[in-house]
């Protein structure tokens, strides 16, 4: 009995000091300078306390409700939309993983999707539905199945494909690009992974008893924190095998575009590092600490296949030097950005998708 009370106060205060402090390694980047503290708590705290499945296909759960996250009754990030497009409407998704959702966003406005449907709203005479479909953790493969499970039934007039660095960290063999959760990815049940790793899973998705989620997420983040060199999965040795998969993925929702008569737009993300850009001290130190030589020198077989989706789709771009001009901080990690960031990648987008829309308008 006294063992219970022990661990019903422990799981108390340890609740009551994740609220306070959420374990998040972006509260002190420079990016979010310009943020007060409660809102970069929020921000933190809604992103660990999203939920999403795999069943049937990778999704958010509809109807989550945060101060800077809502999903709506169709698992959307953001406002409620109909499923019979309204008349004299475009609707355009942005498709792509938590870049695209927007990890790190102060609003679901500041997010990439959000941000291009201002674009439209104030710079524009079409009438332009912005959906943003991206989902953390996802990356070509899973897209697909929301695509063609979901996303089509919405009747899209462009998809906007905003992806990379998801695939770029798969692993190279077929069985481990076609399993979306992963046997090292303690997220989904999978009778081929070890009973350890169950377990762990189990308790870390456990929404009743949270001090080992607690504690286990905080080690990891001081792992990070104190160490000079993050493990990757990215390997110089297969990088044409994970670029092919990720062209012959986009390949096929652009073939589908053109039986169900929308628009495809691919486009290659970038990342730290990525173009001509000038570190910050902060991105330079997490330049290393995230082993981005390796990574940039694999994601050079993305960029090479761009040219052959060029062919297949309506348009790709490679926008790894989109920050070539921007002097401050962009990246708080490997490849988020925070809302300047996401805006600068919409204007981009808004460039991109104006005239495809403008030539169906007619």
């Amino acid at each position: 009995m006294l063992l219970l009370v022990l661990l019903v106060a422990v799981e108390g205060l340890l609740r009551v000091y994740d609220y306070q402090n959420p374990s998040c390694l972006f509260l002190e980047t420079e990016v979010f300078t310009n943020l007060d503290q409660d809102l970069k708590r929020s921000i933190c705290w809604d992103n660990n306390n999203l939920k999403w499945s795999y069943d049937p296909y990778l999704h958010l759960e509809p109807n989550q409700h945060y101060v800077t996250i809502n999903t709506n009754q169709d698992g959307f990030r953001g406002k409620e939309i109909s499923l019979e497009k309204p008349l004299d409407t475009f609707r355009v998704f942005v498709v792509g993983g938590s870049t695209a959702f927007g990890v790190g966003s102060s609003s679901d406005s500041s997010t990439i999707p959000g941000y291009l449907q201002k674009q439209y709203d104030f710079n524009s005479e079409l009438n332009v539905e912005v959906i943003n479909a991206g989902i953390p953790k996802a990356y070509s493969f899973t897209n697909v199945h929301i695509i063609e499970k979901n996303l089509i039934n919405f009747e899209p007039d462009l998809l906007i494909i905003y992806s990379g660095s998801n695939d770029l960290a798969r692993s190279w063999s077929a069985d481990a690009y076609t399993n979306p959760a992963g046997c090292t990815s303690p997220l989904q049940p999978d009778p081929n992974c070890s009973i350890e790793l169950q377990v762990l899973r189990f308790l870390l998705k456990n929404e009743y008893y949270q001090s080992f989620s607690i504690l286990f997420t905080n080690y990891q983040i001081w792992k990070i924190n104190t160490s000079e060199h993050v493990k990757t999965a990215t390997t110089l040795d297969y990088s044409e095998q994970m670029a092919k998969n990720w062209q012959n993925t986009w390949s096929e929702i652009c073939e589908l575009g053109k039986s169900n008569n929308f628009d495809v737009i691919v486009t290659l993300q970038p990342m730290l590092g990525t173009g001509s850009k000038q570190l910050t001290n902060e991105e330079s130190r997490n330049y290393k600490l995230y082993n981005q030589d390796i990574k940039l020198s694999a994601y050079e077989d993305f960029a090479g296949v761009l040219p052959e989706l060029n062919t297949k789709c309506t348009k790709s771009k490679d926008l790894r030097n989109i920050f070539q001009n921007i002097n401050e901080t962009i990246f708080y990690d490997a490849v988020h950005t925070g809302d300047l960031g996401n805006e600068i990648i919409a204007k981009e987008l808004f460039e991109l998708s104006l005239p495809i829309l403008k030539e169906k308008s007619q």
